[in-house]
């Protein structure tokens, strides 16, 4: 596209990670399983892809180190044997994100508020075969100049143990009612661009 290039940057230099993390357990009798997660991290040198806008409506695009990101946030994580047969686990996390570019331009900076959860539900059948089900929903997240619309998409499996437990045949189907589609879009006093992503 002659009006939005993209070229490498060999100057980078590596992203450093600062993480705590603070998790209380609970285990009841009945199976069920409780996990809290709060956590903090903190990204030195933080890489993300930078957009340039020139006068003449041409842009290109290049990853370059940020001064820093930082993400907080509190992750609950549950498991629950509903039947014998039959578990099941969800996993949830909330979080903010804040990036901080200032040291490419004064005005680039962002931050903002998101969260992202799975389920995961497994049944055992006969004949050593199990079904299982994964369902993932992301909310609008923000990057440093752009926003990610929400997407969700569901996977099903069915498992087969085969030589006394020692082997596994899986048959597995990928985001079964094709929704997994990611929007990007970039919303800038002189520039509006949606990017759209379709698996296939």
């Amino acid at each position: 596209d002659p009006l939005d290039t993209s070229i490498g940057n060999p100057g980078l230099v590596p992203e450093f990670i600062d993480h705590i993390e603070l998790s209380v357990n609970h285990k009841s009798t009945q199976g069920h399983n409780l996990l809290v997660s709060a956590y903090y991290q903190y990204t030195q040198n933080l890489i993300e892809r930078y957009r340039v806008f020139y006068n003449d409506g041409t842009s290109f695009r290049q990853p370059r180190n940020l001064n820093s990101g930082t993400t907080y946030g509190l992750e609950l994580t549950g498991r629950a044997q509903i039947l014998p047969i039959w578990e099941a686990t969800a996993n949830f996390n909330f979080f903010q994100n804040i990036i901080n570019g200032n040291n490419i331009a004064p005005q680039v900076n962002n931050k903002g508020f998101s969260w992202f959860g799975k389920a995961n539900t497994s049944v055992r059948l006969p004949r050593q075969f199990s079904l299982q089900l994964n369902g993932t929903y992301e909310a609008p997240m923000v990057s440093l100049q752009n926003t990610t619309t929400a997407v969700w998409w569901l996977d099903i499996a069915i498992r087969k143990n085969i030589a006394n437990n020692r082997g596994t045949i899986v048959f597995n189907v990928s985001d079964i009612f094709n929704t997994r589609k990611y929007t990007h879009i970039f919303d800038m006093p002189v520039y509006y661009q949606t990017i759209y992503r379709d698996r296939e």
